[in-house]
């Protein structure tokens, strides 16, 4: 896009001064993918960037379908205290303190359903960022653990509504109505000082066609519930929810019921994710199926204490808590008995397959002939018969003369002034032809230096 935009943007620039139009120029191609290349760090924040983007848009259609069905969300989660609540003869609704509170509430089950529907494409797209990054047999673990960690979740879910839940509420409401102060007691008065009283009907639920100002009491809720009419014509049925007399009337917020609901979903969730954490462990080499196996007892209270922290603390509540955390405990025995490591991860791979290609074979090197022995052994250095020729720098090879100034010939090199002492290392040597610091050096490179002798 950035492309084409500073493209016709010159060409246009081009027609308005009136010179012709340069041809549209190629966009230049991308380079091949290479999918065994190593990526850079900002080639990770973006692929980063994109999956989370992917998983955001996801869940919005799981957005829309809870908010389409928020009612019977919220009656689900709502179902187990009203419930409670009729059974211990309390008023079943719950109030609102705050303008918002309901639709923040509403509005947050929606969130929380829609983000549990689309796990699976959140996961997703977490494995789509990491896969790239893992070899065969490390894919295997994660394939594993999955799985099981799903399993475990609903698991963990299923046993807080089906159980822990109802007698955790159970204990919160008895506890709160048998609070406090004794209610007043109504004495009863003696039959012939008592005047004709209001006779009620109780019924099993609302009368066909009631007239205008009748009262009848539903015993199931319980509720006083009264006819009323409208204008226009009509009858308006309005109630007035009856209570049995309590220390302290439980009437619940709807934001802290939920927000106390979710809180022990997501502590059951961790919770349940106990043989996940085993199995791990034992897989790098910190723990063994003996290990767990000789600190059972110890197991145990820890679940004990465990259950003690997520649940209200009466003992039944407690102990029902205690019981799945322990069974989680001996699980995770057998899954790291049945399942170890090496059995998990099979056959493991060697060598560049995750980030880079296999390199190519290497061509062989050009077959050359062995070396010849040499015929003769090497003669050592002797000095030339005849003294070399001096130095003359204005005559060439033929002995003629050059053209240009004369220069005055160096003399040839005197040992006792300009030939370098004994001992003196080659580099030191070169050092001092470099500098010029005397002829020597001119004149070994016109006749020829002697060839290095072996040093001991």
């Amino acid at each position: 896009m950035a492309w084409n935009l500073f493209n016709n943007l010159g060409r246009a620039a081009a027609a308005a001064k009136g010179q012709p139009m340069p041809p549209e120029s190629p966009r230049p191609s991308a380079p091949p993918e290479d999918p065994g290349a190593v990526m850079s760090l900002f080639s990770h924040l973006e692929e980063l960037r994109k999956r989370l983007f992917l998983a955001a848009w996801g869940i919005v259609p799981f957005l829309l379908l809870g908010l389409v069905f928020l009612k019977p969300l919220t009656s689900f989660l709502l179902m187990p205290l009203q419930k409670l609540l009729q059974e211990r003869g309390l008023p079943a609704a719950l109030i609102s303190t705050a303008p918002m509170e309901s639709f923040n509430t509403a509005f947050k089950i929606a969130l929380i359903a829609a983000a549990l529907a689309g796990s699976p494409w959140i996961l997703y797209q977490l494995w789509r960022f990491v896969a790239p990054g893992l070899y065969a047999h490390e894919k295997r673990f994660v394939r594993f653990l999955l799985p099981l960690s799903l399993v475990l979740t609903l698991a963990g879910v299923a046993t807080l509504f089906y159980m822990i839940l109802p007698l955790a509420l159970s204990f919160l409401i008895n506890f709160s109505a048998e609070l406090g102060l004794k209610p007043f007691e109504v004495p009863t008065l003696a039959p012939e000082i008592t005047t004709p009283l209001l006779n009620l009907p109780v019924l099993d639920g609302d009368p066909t066609n009631p007239a205008a100002g009748s009262a009848w009491v539903v015993r199931q809720i319980p509720e006083l519930r009264v006819a009323l009419p409208i204008d226009g014509g009509g009858i308006s049925i309005v109630s007035v929810p009856l209570a049995k007399s309590a220390g302290v009337l439980p009437q619940f917020r709807i934001s802290e019921y939920i927000n106390f609901v979710l809180l022990l979903t997501l502590s059951f969730s961790i919770g349940f994710q106990l043989p996940v954490v085993l199995l791990l462990l034992s897989w790098i080499g910190i723990l063994k199926d003996t290990h767990l196996k000789k600190f059972r007892r110890y197991a145990l209270l820890v679940c004990v204490i465990a259950s003690a922290l997520v649940t209200p603390g009466d003992p039944l509540t407690l102990a029902l808590a205690a019981i799945p955390f322990y069974g989680l405990y001996e699980l995770s025995i057998l899954l790291i008995k049945w399942f170890p490591a090496k059995r998990v991860a099979g056959k493991k791979e060697t060598g560049r397959e995750r980030w880079e290609d296999p390199k190519p074979p290497a061509d062989p090197p050009p077959s050359q002939p062995p070396p010849q022995p040499p015929s003769q052994p090497p003669q050592p250095w002797s000095p030339p018969s005849s003294p070399p020729m001096p130095f003359n720098p204005n005559a060439g090879p033929d002995g003629e003369p050059f053209a240009g100034p004369r220069v005055e010939p160096s003399p040839g090199p005197d040992p006792s002034r300009d030939l370098p002492p004994l001992g003196m290392s080659d580099e030191e040597i070169s050092r001092i032809n470099e500098q010029g610091m005397s002829g020597a050096g001119q004149w070994y490179r016109a006749n020829g230096a002697p060839p290095e002798e072996p040093r001991v």
